[in-house]
């Protein structure tokens, strides 16, 4: 064990950790949830101290022993190597605080050990001093926020377009698979089963499109405007130099703020975000609830590929897993919004102390959302397969046939069609044949998908 010593008090710290005293007290206050920080806002948070230790290096205010030292440190820290180390909950009070001073203490005792000092000789370097010269948790958790999640939306993006593409895959391959179209639970009109595929895309596009124009929204960072966004304490060729280092190490298009004021203390582009991402969550709870229904034994007109056992007790039985876990986390998410939009508007003044608590839930739905859409692109929709026995036996006892054979037959006759079906339990071609209505070949011509699915009447 060593003990280490502040104007606090002291803890003793097992020998083997790289964090120090405010995080072991940390430790003790805020484990909470079980929680742990999310490999990409590690990674962002390290990219943030890199910028800020290479300005200072660049600028001459740390020398190169001790910098070289510490930027090899944050190299190790950035790549991985040191994850187990950050250990503060995300739900912590202080704005951040505890997790910057984290990730400070953990950087530092890694360089001091790479010189071959003694882990907590913060006489040589210091956790503050040096790892946090010219910083305030005020503005590298916001900005190490705001880099996580670009880098995790582009993810998203990245699985969304796998979306889109299967689900226009899917399009193109039942595009003359003629079906009934249904409102309201009930047969409706005619349309092709590559019709409803095709408006899942156009959905998921939509939402591949919102994603993308997000980053925009979000590559706006705070580093340098320190405690509220006035740069107290930071000399002003570090402001305008962080900024331009962290651009080239994260290889992300960010801009500083032209009010640093107001990125501190503001934080409605989070919420802005995540509306975003409640929109592509409603999409998922609408496309997998439509599977659900059209692979369900009342309707059966797909078959979603068997993945898992689906009873313990009822033997053969097969579930819509993916469908079912797609509307999950799609209810997730929306609480999740839920959760982001009051903790943005509970900041006060120049900070908002819920910043953790905005990050990581928002970093969480982000992550959610990517995992379960490249589990749909990729192990649901490229599998289903149109039942076409089954959609024709429903698509010719059901009233969607009627609507198109109006123009032929007029609202009346058409009823009277409709009413011998559902009477007789009769096919379209029984119940034509039985009241004599249109000759055969009239209604097979009318049949033809090309016919069925054309854009209005031609007249």
């Amino acid at each position: 064990m060593r003990i280490e010593k502040d104007h606090l008090g002291q803890e003793a710290l097992p020998d083997d950790v790289y964090y120090g005293i405010s995080t072991a007290r940390a430790l003790k206050l805020f484990d909470v949830s079980g929680y742990r920080w999310q490999r990409v806002f590690i990674h962002s948070l390290a990219l943030v101290k890199q910028a800020a230790l290479q300005s200072c290096h660049e600028l001459g205010y740390i020398e190169d022993g001790k910098a070289l030292a510490l930027l090899a440190a944050v190299e190790k820290v950035k790549e991985g190597e040191f994850d187990h180390q950050i250990v503060v909950d995300p739900f912590q009070g202080g704005a951040g605080t505890a997790t910057n001073l984290n990730i400070n203490e953990v950087i530092c005792n890694v360089a001091l050990e790479m010189l071959g000092y003694a882990i907590g000789r913060y006489d040589v370097i210091h956790p503050i001093d040096d790892v946090n010269r010219f910083q305030s948790t005020n503005d590298v958790i916001p900005t190490a926020a705001r880099l996580a999640v670009m880098l995790a939306l582009k993810e998203l993006e990245k699985a969304i377009q796998e979306m889109q593409e299967a689900l226009q895959s899917k399009e193109r391959e039942y595009a003359r698979i003629v079906k009934s179209g249904r409102t309201q639970y009930q047969a409706a009109v005619p349309v092709s089963l590559g019709m409803e595929f095709g408006a899942w895309a156009e959905a998921i596009a939509r939402d591949r499109w919102r994603v993308f124009k997000s980053l925009e929204r979000i590559k706006v960072v705070n580093i340098g405007g320190t405690a509220v966004g006035t740069g107290i304490t930071a000399p002003r060729r570090y402001i305008f130099r962080v900024i331009e280092n962290l651009r080239k190490l994260s290889g992300l298009n960010i801009a500083r703020a032209e009010n640093l004021v107001d990125a501190t203390a503001n934080h409605d582009v989070f919420s802005e975000v995540s509306g975003i991402l409640r929109a592509h969550a409603g999409n998922l709870i609408k496309i997998g609830n439509d599977l659900r229904f059209l692979s369900s034994d009342s309707c059966g007109e797909i078959i979603l590929k068997p993945l898992i056992r689906g009873s313990s007790i009822m033997p053969g039985k097969i579930n819509p897993v993916m469908p079912e876990m797609m509307v999950q986390v799609g209810i997730k998410v929306l609480g999740n919004d839920a959760i982001i939009a009051q903790a943005v508007s509970a900041g006060h003044l120049e900070l908002n102390a819920f910043i953790p608590l905005i990050t990581y839930t928002l970093l969480e739905s982000i992550g959610l959302l990517t995992r379960v859409t490249e589990k749909a692109a990729n192990h649901c929709i490229p599998w289903i397969e149109a039942d076409e026995q089954r959609i024709r036996s429903n698509f010719e006892r059901s009233n969607a046939l009627l609507t198109a054979l109006l123009p032929a037959l007029g609202y009346s006759r058409a009823e009277a069609l409709g009413e011998l079906m559902r009477e007789k339990n009769l096919d379209i071609w029984a119940a034509n044949q039985s009241l004599k209505l249109l000759d055969e070949g009239t209604l097979r011509e009318l049949m033809v998908p090309e016919n069925l699915l054309k854009l209005g009447e031609v007249e």
